[in-house]
């Protein structure tokens, strides 16, 4: 990618996926200050993701799957982005504990859809996703390494219609908490070993029936149809 991009400093949308793209994500994309649509997904670009994306205050829909990235944690910059609405960085090697910046001074209130799938993800799912993304509709964290027991805090984020845990290491029983999320559609908790998905408390059960869930239980069932 051509440093000379950052002359473009009137872009408000960047979309180029599948196009074979090589090279860094060049610091001037820092000037792109209008820019509202960023989506690389499917390119061979590597390196690090510059901080001076952390310039792009307008940004709502940032999707950087399935490039060459350097592995390492997510960067803290991204979680700064406060106008994102769609957050996908699925196939990541951003790897490790799911940390949210202690400092962060605004939450992303405008986020619906956050996939981070795939990522190599370990430990606990972090609590702190129920005041940090308080509107999301679409929450994606499968095919990773987390453990421990579904939070109940997730039971805060009332507009969530999908849930997608499938492929990680989860344990314990389900939170009765899931039974508040009245716009609930689609729970899929498949290839969890030690998750138990037969147990299901009262308030789920109620839930699911009302809005015609099938627990999703085996991986190959598509979304527990």
């Amino acid at each position: 990618l051509p440093s000379e991009l950052g002359r473009l400093s009137n872009l408000i949308s960047f979309n180029c996926f599948y196009c074979q793209l090589q090279g860094t994500l060049p610091t001037e994309v820092g000037a792109w200050t209008k820019l509202s649509n960023l989506q690389l997904e499917a390119n061979h670009i590597h390196g690090a993701i510059p901080t001076e994306i952390g310039q792009l205050t307008n940004l709502q829909f940032l999707d950087l799957r399935f490039n060459d990235f350097d592995p390492g944690p997510i960067p803290s910059v991204i979680f700064r982005l406060t106008q994102l609405k769609k957050l996908s960085l699925a196939f990541l090697p951003f790897g490790g504990p799911l940390r949210i910046p202690s400092d962060l001074s605004t939450n992303l209130t405008n986020l619906v859809h956050l996939d981070f799938s795939e990522m190599g993800l370990t430990g606990t799912i972090p609590t702190e996703l129920s005041f940090w993304t308080p509107s999301i509709t679409s929450l994606s964290l499968a095919s990773n390494r987390f453990s421990g027991t579904i939070p109940t805090e997730i039971g805060t984020l009332t507009w969530l219609t999908d849930i997608i845990l499938d492929v990680n290491d989860l344990t314990g029983s389900l939170p009765s908490e899931l039974g508040n999320l009245t716009h609930l559609t689609t729970l899929s908790l498949g290839s969890n070993s030690q998750l138990n998905v037969h147990d299901i408390p009262p308030e789920l059960a109620r839930l699911m029936r009302e809005n015609g869930i099938n627990l999703c239980e085996d991986i190959q069932i598509n979304h527990c149809l």
